[in-house]
């Protein structure tokens, strides 16, 4: 990690580095005095929900939206420090609106030596508004923080996203492409986009290494024209490749050539990254066998396993890391990011836990069934109650009229052996149950998913390819994560992988549990945006 990267990664809102996050929590550089009683160290954006926003809860704060901002502090000092502080100034690029919906923060308490955030503290933290057209394409917004002790004043920075028209907030990839963004590695690919699901070129791919070895502002030496056969002056990023090559971490494709318009494979990403991460001169450990289709040993066994092994990457399902695929520009965000040390975005928020309701019912029920003697008669009846807590409902039923029972279950079926007619009206309790079927649950492979269901387990070796699950409408299917980096997106992949919206766990490494409800009948496809098209379902929802 970079001295230029930890800077901005802990200054920047949207990337602060979180506790209870992969990683540790870096210090910043401070702008406090040298002998500052607190220095500060990351910032939270749109990381929880709490009064008076109008949160996504997805670290990144877009136009229009109120969010939580919750700073980090270290204290300094041998013995505990309490403090609040105030926050003031909040502008940016001309033209929107910039509001400190709450100017005020409460730490409480810290110890000696501790980090702390507002909101873990107290809940007490700073809610802020930015709103109106996008001014510039890279647009960040400050603020002023100031604390009771130490006369410390510290100017933060927050991001504003909603960068690309291409790249929505429902994208697997825009918290990672927004954190790119920011961090100045690039720019998109023109005309306000990004286009996630185009490949990265291995000209493009040296620009972004570089940027994210040696910041937004580096340079690299003019060309020569002498490095590779195909790398002339004048031609795109001809300067930065040959400084890949001075600095060892690309010797070409062969042949004396560099190949700059082909795809990034995913064997060569594996090399790419990790020589940036942790220099030139890096060897991996001897490869294991970890993939199946990555032989070993080979050229680039050990690369892609010690990708693997630092939840880099999950591979391409199935067992598979794919080495000869393209990666794409979304994907490329995500694997810089996490080199960078960018934290992962939140956890998206489980939906509420419903309350089951016991409805009272006060029907009156009125019943003529008219039937011949000697003859077995089964008659249906409609009776509408009133719920004390919902609106009118109306039920069909069948029910034995012998059984004098005031307070009973649903019946479902009644046998009448005599001629008569008869008025009651009684006072039920209903209490609807169902039964789901559920399939067996076998041993999970641990490089699978688990599929939960209400009433059961359903399991679906979903890794292999395609899986499909039956439930009733209103069920709750529960995912979790065995094992690797997985997600569950809901959208089909016909024969592109593209979200439609309607849920979208984001991306996250095992162990991780998402829910989503099913209220109506349909057949959803879904998918993981790690796996694409290897790891797909579908669920039907029955009435």
């Amino acid at each position: 990690m970079k001295p230029f990267l930890i800077a901005v990664l802990l200054v920047a809102g949207l990337a602060s580095v979180r506790p209870g996050q992969s990683g540790s929590v870096k210090r910043a550089p401070s702008t406090a005095r040298p002998s500052a009683a607190l220095d500060p160290i990351a910032l939270d954006v749109d990381v929880h929900a709490v009064a008076g926003t109008s949160s996504n809860i997805n670290g990144v704060l877009e136009p229009g939206e109120t969010v939580q901002i919750s700073p980090f502090w270290m204290n300094t000092q041998g013995a505990g420090q309490a403090f609040t502080g105030t926050a003031s100034g909040l502008g940016g690029p001309a033209g929107p609106v910039y509001t400190i919906d709450d100017a005020a923060a409460d730490y409480g308490t810290v110890p000696a030596g501790a980090t702390a955030d507002c909101n873990s503290a107290t809940g007490d933290c700073y809610l802020v508004t930015v709103s109106g057209a996008r001014p510039t394409a890279h647009w960040d917004a400050t603020f002023t923080e100031t604390l009771t002790v130490g006369a410390i004043a510290k100017i933060w920075t927050v991001h504003v996203g909603k960068s690309f028209g291409d790249v929505p907030t429902s994208n697997q990839f825009y918290f990672y492409i927004e954190g790119l963004f920011h961090l100045g590695v690039t720019s998109g690919c023109g005309g306000g986009n990004y286009c996630p699901a185009d490949s990265v070129t291995r000209a493009q791919m040296a620009v972004f290494l570089l940027k994210t070895e040696f910041g937004a502002d580096h340079v690299p030496p003019p060309a020569t024209g002498i490095v590779f056969n195909d790398v002339h002056i004048g031609d795109f990023a001809a300067a930065w490749i040959e400084e890949l090559a001075a600095l060892q971490i690309t010797g070409g494709c062969g042949g004396g050539n560099y190949c700059p318009n082909d795809p990034v494979t995913r064997a060569q990403m594996a090399v790419f990254l990790l020589k940036v991460e942790h220099g030139s001169a890096y060897l991996p450990p001897a490869c294991t066998q970890v993939f199946n289709d990555v032989i070993c040993p080979s050229t680039f066994a050990a690369w892609i396993e010690q990708l693997f092994n630092e939840n880099i990457t999950g591979g391409c399902g199935a067992g598979n890391y794919c080495p000869d695929n393209a990666t794409s520009r979304g994907q490329m965000a995500v694997f810089l990011d996490k080199i960078a040390g960018l934290p992962a975005p939140p956890p998206p928020t489980p939906p509420p836990t419903a309350t089951p309701v016991t409805p009272t019912l006060t029907p009156t029920r009125t019943l003529t069934p008219t039937v011949t003697p000697t003859r077995t008669n089964t008659f249906t009846a409609t009776r509408t109650f009133t719920f004390t807590n919902t609106p009118t409902v109306t039920a069909t039923f069948t029910r034995t009229p012998t059984v004098p029972s005031p307070t009973s279950t649903r019946t479902f079926t009644a046998t009448v052996t005599a001629s008569r007619t008869f008025t009651r009206t009684a006072t039920f309790t209903l209490t609807p149950t169902r039964t789901p079927t559920s399939s067996p649950t076998p041993t999970p492979n641990p490089n699978h998913i688990v599929f939960v269901g209400q009433g059961g387990t359903k399991f679906v070796d979903s890794i292999s390819g395609t899986s499909t699950t039956t439930i009733n409408a209103g069920e709750t299917i529960e995912w979790q994560w065995v094992a690797g980096l997985h997600s569950s997106t809901s959208g089909a992949c016909t024969p592109n992988c593209i979200p439609d919206n309607v849920w979208d766990s984001q991306i996250h490494s095992a162990p991780f549990t998402f829910t989503h409800t099913f209220p109506t009948t349909n057949t959803f496809s879904y998918y993981c945006q790690i796996h694409l098209g290897m790891m797909t379902g579908i669920v039907i929802v029955n009435p």
